[in-house]
């Protein structure tokens, strides 16, 4: 009878020292209790992360999570922390103790960055990523958990929009467990990264980070859930969805018949190839169960992105070793752009480059980080062929897309030739 009352007056003890009682107003924290929760603090050790004006990401992905256990526990959760000092944890190693510990909810705590250039452009504003699991396969946790720290955010954060965006980053690509990646703000802002390195700003993002943890269980329980099943009634069983896996991963923008050719080389040469579509592999395949699934909160998203987060399903659901994905943008360069941080990406990416100069198509390299590129377990390039330079527009040229057909097969099967 008075757990409840016990629980707000725990909440409302620890808003106070915040200084923000908002975070405890008309919420119930007691669905916290009993649960098990994995905090992963990114980086760490000699992994810094992002470095902006003398702070360092990985202190801030710290102090947050230990604010956040020290809530949680007040609350009576078990909180695992796949690091609680700084020192390197691998990636892999994450992404294994998630499995061994099958948590009932994972959330991996970040901080963002770009290029000077991002924080250099005259519409610059700060804002929010909420990452959560895309390739979950159970009901809705993984939405319901990506809207409460959607919401939470929006709600309390106060830097900003905040963007909802499925995500494929390997800690969070664990089938069995609902798990987020948090980016609450870009560091290139001077004055938010400096006021956030004080122990107020740490302990206001955690509180943040328990409000949206208390809202996704709440959806989780009693007739909550049994909305969130009716919701997946639709939704094609996995079962009866294929498992088909792929070399390659072929996608080219607005004509799925731009790279058949090039599809149809490299599976003549027993290198198995796919390309995206609308009728993906007869609509068999189990990526058809997680698109379903985002179609549910399709008005979250960024309508430019979407497009975007089905290709990336796509090519995470073949498991593809390699994903090559072409476009025809005015306003870009014609450039091969890779990952900036994958080596593979950048191999990849010379190759591509080497064989279209041969096709008379010139293209630069450019490290970045479109989505695509930083979100598949694939090796992934994206060629851009700015039509007006290229001369694939004229009736004279339009040969030339044989030619970039025969440029991505013979790159493609030089990389993995070379792997």
């Amino acid at each position: 009878m008075y757990k409840p009352l016990l629980v707000t007056a725990v909440v409302f003890f620890i808003a106070l020292l915040n200084t923000n009682l908002s975070f405890a107003q008309g919420v119930d924290y007691s669905n916290i209790k009993g649960r098990v929760i994995m905090l992963d603090p990114g980086h760490g050790g000699d992994d810094s992360g992002a470095i902006r004006h003398g702070v360092k990401e990985s202190y801030l992905n710290l102090a947050v999570a230990l604010n956040l256990k020290k809530y949680l526990e007040i609350l009576g959760a078990k909180v695992i922390m796949t690091r609680d000092e700084d020192r390197a944890v691998p990636l892999n190693a994450r992404y294994d103790e998630t499995a061994n510990a099958s948590p009932d909810l994972f959330v991996s705590l970040h901080h963002n960055d770009a290029s000077d250039g991002f924080y250099q452009k005259p519409d610059f504003k700060n804002y929010t990523e909420v990452y959560f699991s895309a390739l979950y396969d159970g009901g809705l946790e993984n939405i319901n958990s990506g809207l409460s720290f959607y919401e939470a955010f929006r709600k309390l954060h106060g830097v900003g929009s905040v963007k909802l965006k499925p995500g494929y980053f390997k800690v969070i690509r664990n089938k069995k467990v609902p798990s987020i990646l948090m980016e609450p703000f870009f560091m290139g802002e001077e004055k938010l990264v400096r006021r956030a390195a004080y122990p107020s700003y740490a302990r206001h993002e955690a509180l943040v980070y328990l409000r949206a943890a208390a809202d996704y269980f709440n959806k989780m329980k009693g007739d909550a859930r049994e909305n969130a099943a009716v919701q997946t009634a639709a939704i094609p069983s996995l079962d009866a969805l294929s498992l088909e896996t792929f070399d390659v991963f072929l996608n080219s923008a607005t004509n799925e018949a731009f790279l058949k050719t090039a599809e149809e080389l490299l599976n003549i040469a027993g290198i198995k190839a796919v390309s995206n579509g609308d009728n993906f592999l007869d609509d068999k395949n189990i990526s058809a169960h997680y698109i379903s699934k985002l179609m549910t909160i399709k008005d979250y998203f960024e309508p430019d992105m979407f497009s975007g987060y089905i290709e990336a399903i796509r090519s995470n659901s073949v498991g593809a070793k390699v994903h090559v994905s072409l476009s025809f943008d005015r306003s870009r360069p014609s450039a091969a752009y890779a990952y900036y941080r994958s080596d593979n990406g950048k191999k990849l990416c010379e190759k591509l480059i080497e064989n279209f100069k041969t096709a008379g198509i010139n293209l630069e390299f450019k490290p970045d980080s479109f989505y695509v590129l930083s979100s598949t377990s694939a090796v992934t390039a994206v060629i851009n062929i700015n039509p007006d330079t290229a001369g694939l527009d004229t009736a004279a040229g339009r040969h030339n897309m044989f030619k970039v057909n025969m440029a991505v097969y013979s790159a493609i099967k030089g990389y993995l030739a070379k792997k």
